[in-house]
């Protein structure tokens, strides 16, 4: 996140491709991760990582941040939480 906070993307990319290879059970990278590549643009990569973020919290069974996930998917996929009918 310092890399990030610094503008320094090719270090942050690098960073959270080390955490999600060595640390694959820190579910926090998975937010911050596509978070950071919906800011590069790059959002269907962003949608692959929310997606593997959200496998590994319903594995470790962490509702929390699986809500946390699922939310910042749904409107990285354009689906405002105002639209759904209840």
């Amino acid at each position: 996140m310092e890399y990030k906070k610094k503008g320094d993307n090719e270090n942050a990319l690098a960073g959270f491709q080390d955490l999600r290879t060595n640390h694959s059970d820190y579910i926090g990278t998975y937010y911050h991760f596509a978070k950071f590549l919906e800011e590069q643009g790059r959002r269907e990569e962003a949608l692959e990582i929310y997606k593997v973020g959200m496998e590994i919290a319903q594995r470790l069974r962490n509702r929390h941040a699986y809500g946390e996930l699922l939310s910042a998917y749904n409107m990285a996929m354009g689906m405002d939480e105002d639209e759904w009918d209840d």
